[in-house]
């Protein structure tokens, strides 16, 4: 059996076996990576980077061609600019991390750039803040 090689990311199981399914039914095997551990964990998945999908080596450069037809491939690696390979949708904001695991947020919204970006998180820390204060009142007033 030959190396394999992941070609796309996702955040999203449905976006995974969408792209599964295209290329299976392009008569390409692939390969969904931390499927049945992300199912299991959901919050797990911007600290696991996704939903990897993963194909043969021999295979990788049609893959990535069919895949880019839907707009779903990882941009190619380029020698002179080795930033290509982080794409912008990895870069994650580790700020918002402790605040999901403590409230159970299963996934994160994207922050956006300027003044919208952090009336938005004002917002979400307010709406945390007031989660965590009844919680705590509720905790307090039943024990």
């Amino acid at each position: 059996m030959g190396n394999l090689v992941e070609i796309a990311r996702f955040y999203d199981p449905e976006e995974a076996y969408c792209a599964k399914s295209f290329l299976l039914s392009n008569g390409i095997d692939s390969f969904v990576q931390n499927d049945h551990y992300l199912t299991m964990v959901p919050w797990m998945r911007i600290a696991l980077h996704g939903f990897g999908l993963q194909v043969m080596a021999s295979c990788e450069d049609d893959a990535r061609m069919l895949l880019q037809t839907i707009g779903a491939a990882l941009p190619e690696v380029t020698d002179d600019n080795p930033s290509d390979t982080t794409p912008p949708s990895r870069k994650t904001n580790w700020l918002w991390l402790p605040i999901a695991f403590s409230t159970n947020v299963p996934f994160l919204p994207k922050p956006k750039p300027g003044w919208f970006g952090l009336l938005q998180s004002a917002i979400l820390l307010t709406l945390y803040a007031a989660a965590l204060y009844s919680f705590f009142w509720w905790l307090r007033y039943w024990l």
